[in-house]
């Protein structure tokens, strides 16, 4: 039996529209930010977002536990980092091709916006009902939420009821508003979540963040039976419809095939299986024409507030290198100059902090670097030392 669909509710906010589905709320777009612009730019190789879940939650209702957020934080980097569409062989051949790996991993937030060590989970209990359903209120610490962090260096997403509402909803990266810029999930559909089927998978995160990124729905159309609509991507086939619950291929919608297992469709988790190449371009270019600052902080800066290096008080050339947050760790230790040539290296061993280099290198005064990677982290520190004359 088919689930019922939620009427699709229009209404204005902040001059707006934005459109209601069980699944999601998201921006219908622009004229202009909805033209593809694949050609504006791309980049090569695993960018890093700094991520931090804000959990919001009334009294005996915090049903989120870091091992739930550790199981989304999972799903999503399997997802945009590591799976491949291309060797799924349940996606039909006509689209399996087509299929494309985003190429973004994610990690929870190291240090706050005052350079306070976190965990990158921030709770605080609210006296709010329903807070996730009531607009903005749950990223504002004056109305019962929790102040969100600059949404120039962290991915911000807010986790509170949404009881009365569709359970996700997310901004857009041209809102250009940075009070409100995150997206507010529904805990029940956080991570591996069995009584949430059919939306159990931890895929309403990553379809949200699709969201956030520049992504449409395939279908945003606000006429029935429109093709002249589409989601900005070239090879996404237009539809003028979106799918609901887990329907049979194929599909058909604007005389053509429908690609209904996109992760920007609204079909249940068990059914959504790819993004395209078309997709993930688009992806690119709207990360760097609109958030080029938050795609240039890495997760290892992030990091290197946690390890500390500091010279020894004899001048001898040394250096001692310590974490202050990972506790022991197994890697490597490499000193260079400002030409790039290696010094000197050493491996480490469950070690929290050790003295490097081992023994003392003539060093003359001078800028120096040292990369200290481990299996948790790839920092490197700059360091100035003062060769000592007697």
């Amino acid at each position: 039996m088919k689930k019922i669909m939620i009427l699709i509710i229009l209404f204005w906010v902040q001059n707006k529209t934005i459109i209601l589905s069980q699944r999601c709320v998201s921006y219908i777009p622009s004229e202009n930010a909805s033209k593809t612009i694949h050609q504006l730019a791309s980049r090569n190789g695993t960018i890093e977002i700094p991520i931090v879940f804000h959990i919001v939650y009334q009294a005996g209702q915090d049903s989120v536990s870091n091992a739930k957020i550790y199981s989304q934080l999972e799903i999503l980097n399997n997802i945009y980092g590591y799976y491949n569409p291309i060797n799924n062989l349940s996606i039909p051949e006509e689209f399996r091709n087509k299929g494309a790996i985003p190429g973004i991993h994610f990690c929870l937030a190291k240090t706050d916006p005052f350079g306070q060590i976190t965990t990158g989970i921030n709770r605080m209990k609210t006296d709010v009902d329903d807070i996730g359903c009531r607009g903005y209120d749950i990223m504002k610490k004056q109305t019962g939420g929790i102040d969100i962090w600059n949404t120039k260096k962290y991915l911000n997403v807010y986790i509170g009821s949404r009881k009365h509402c569709p359970f996700a909803m997310s901004s857009f990266p041209w809102d250009n508003d940075s009070l409100i810029d995150g997206i507010i999930i529904d805990p029940k559909y956080i991570g591996s979540a069995p009584k949430s089927y059919p939306f159990h998978l931890g895929y309403t995160l990553v379809h949200e963040i699709g969201h956030y990124f520049g992504l449409n729905h395939l279908s945003i159309s606000k006429k029935k039976d429109d093709c002249t609509t589409d989601d900005g991507v070239t090879d996404t086939p237009t539809q003028s419809f979106n799918y609901y619950n887990c329907p049979e291929y194929p599909q058909y919608s604007c005389d053509q095939s429908s690609m209904f297992m996109n992760f920007m469709s609204l079909v249940d988790d068990g059914c959504m299986q790819l993004f395209t190449k078309g997709q993930v371009d688009r992806l690119n270019a709207m990360m760097v024409q609109y958030r080029s600052e938050l795609i240039s902080i890495s997760c290892n800066e992030v990091l290197a507030n946690d390890i500390v290096v500091y010279p020894l008080a004899n001048q001898s050339g040394q250096w001692y290198i310590h974490s202050q947050n990972f506790g022991e760790w197994t890697g490597t230790v490499q000193l260079y100059d400002l030409t790039g040539k290696q010094i000197a290296s050493t491996s480490v061993i469950q070690s929290v902090g050790i003295l490097f280099p081992k023994y003392t290198v003539p060093m003359p005064t001078g800028i120096y670097f040292i990369n200290i990677r481990s299996n948790q982290f790839n920092v490197t520190k700059k360091i100035y030392h003062l060769q000592y004359e007697n």
